[in-house]
């Protein structure tokens, strides 16, 4: 009976101690999250790599109009807000204009 007892015991910590943990990763990526949103920087188009300009030239961009643009102080990657037909895209590129990110769509 005591044996039982002490591994529902030691099952218990082990569960706590892991809830826990979990929890601590879950708070750093959301801080960690929140800090990139904070360093986006708007960029002027004069200030756009040559990179991402050149991507944004292509086919797959055609008819889509520039919201804008903006820098992240931290990672050096751009966000680009793309609008066409009320529908908005959001994507990511690094300083030479390759896509990093899914996009995400919103309908106005």
């Amino acid at each position: 009976m005591n044996k039982i007892m002490f591994s529902i015991l030691v099952l218990l910590g082990l569960a706590v101690t892991d809830a826990h943990g979990q929890s601590k990763q879950d708070t750093a990526r959301y801080h960690y999250k929140s800090r990139i949103k904070e360093n986006w920087v708007k960029v002027n188009s004069v200030d756009i790599p040559e990179g991402v300009q050149r991507t944004l030239r292509g086919s797959e961009y055609e008819g889509w109009t520039v919201l804008g643009v903006y820098r992240n102080d931290d990672s050096s990657e751009f966000k680009v807000e793309l609008t066409k037909s009320g529908e908005t895209k959001t994507y990511w590129f690094d300083l030479d204009g390759n896509r990093l990110h899914l996009h995400r769509k919103k309908s106005s």
